[in-house]
């Protein structure tokens, strides 16, 4: 595990897919809220793997949370790719001060 939240495996540049999973707020231990802001514009290639980001026990039917000013997703630009894997972001706004996924710079690229 990268960082509490963020996994990725296998690790490392060619050795076939990696599945890439953000989950904010992965533990709920605390009060609702837990974001994921991607703000220098990344270069994301999972080679074939999955690309998730959401929140909660479970990122693929959970999600991150817009709370406080915060987006739940945000993605400030970048390229997000996957080849023959798929790319699942959730989020939700709990506050109508942001929006529960916001992009300021799509494209997303899968096949």
């Amino acid at each position: 595990m990268a960082a509490p939240g963020v996994t990725a495996a296998p690790a490392g540049v060619g050795h076939g897919a990696i599945n890439l999973t953000f989950d904010a707020d992965y533990d709920q231990l605390s009060a609702p809220g837990g974001y994921i802001t991607l703000s220098a514009s990344p270069t994301i290639n999972t080679d074939g793997g999955n690309l998730v980001m959401g929140g909660g026990t479970d990122p693929t039917t959970g999600y991150a949370l817009a709370l406080n000013g915060s987006h739940g997703v945000y993605l400030s630009g970048g390229t997000y790719a996957t080849g023959a894997g798929s790319i699942l972001i959730h989020g939700k706004e709990l506050d109508n001060t942001r929006r529960a996924v916001f992009s300021a710079c799509f494209p997303l690229i899968w096949p």
